[in-house]
């Protein structure tokens, strides 16, 4: 993955370092898991939910992680949307294949 940690609140140093490699472990944990999970197609919020279990990973560092992967051309957005978990549409993401 080519970025990791949006530095919007100005890090520096070892912790803009820490901060950037979560952000990388994080985006490859989505790629493995959709890749573990190939004809599937997933939301954020269904990622957050099966991989993370909503516990220490932020719904929106996944939906970063999934947008850095599709900008990547690892995953593609779909057309297809469901109600997420705070009411609004979301879109599904897909694997592209071969990886």
């Amino acid at each position: 993955m080519s970025k990791g940690y949006y530095n919007t609140t100005s890090l520096s140093g070892d912790d803009l370092l820490a901060a950037n490699n979560e952000a990388l472990k994080q985006g490859e944990r989505v790629y493995e898991f959709f890749k573990a999970n190939g004809d599937m197609s997933m939301t954020a919020s269904d990622v957050g939910r099966e991989l993370f279990r909503y516990t220490s990973v932020p719904l929106t560092s996944v939906r970063r992680a999934i947008s850095v992967l599709a900008n990547e051309n690892k995953l593609t957005k779909t057309t297809k949307t469901k109600q997420g978990i705070y009411g609004k549409p979301e879109y599904f993401y897909e694997l592209v294949l071969p990886f």
